[in-house]
């Protein structure tokens, strides 16, 4: 890496204002990396990880919970629920044979391992023609006769 030449923040004497050889990785004396650097002195830094991940934990849960609390409690009982019941009801009175064997059957192929089948054929397949090409083109480089 390129060395960097940063003159001391010192205000001090002439004797104390020197150079400071840093990497591009290392913090600049007085700025933002230092400040905000506190919690990883002294070998704190799983601690202050441990704490950050708990308070994000925490927002996060917190904010899928109102979520949740807002769709179950606030719109369930009024008008979306009404109208989510009444597509019920409606879907239960005009459905037929036919439709009822289309929805189970597209039901089933977006089921998750339906779905996780057809992606590792695929997936497999598309393996087997790239290395398929590729041993084509070097037995199209080989001398047999």
């Amino acid at each position: 890496m390129d060395d960097v030449v940063v003159q001391s923040t010192d205000q001090g004497d002439s004797r104390t204002n020197h150079l400071l050889r840093l990497t591009i990785l290392d913090p600049r004396p007085g700025g933002p990396a230092q400040k905000w650097g506190f919690p990883l002195r002294g070998g704190r830094a799983f601690r202050f990880f441990v704490l950050m991940y708990l308070i994000a934990f925490a927002a996060l849960t917190s904010f899928v919970v109102a979520i949740g609390i807002l769709v179950t409690r606030v719109f369930e009982p009024g008008a979306v629920g009404n109208w989510d019941h009444s597509v019920s009801l409606w879907f239960i009175h005009h459905g037929s044979n036919t439709w009822n064997f289309v929805t189970t059957c597209v039901t089933i192929a977006a089921d998750t391992l339906t779905v996780t089948g057809i992606v590792v054929v695929v997936t497999l397949i598309l393996l087997f023609r790239h290395w398929g090409a590729k041993a084509g083109s070097s037995l199209d480089r080989v001398d047999l006769g």
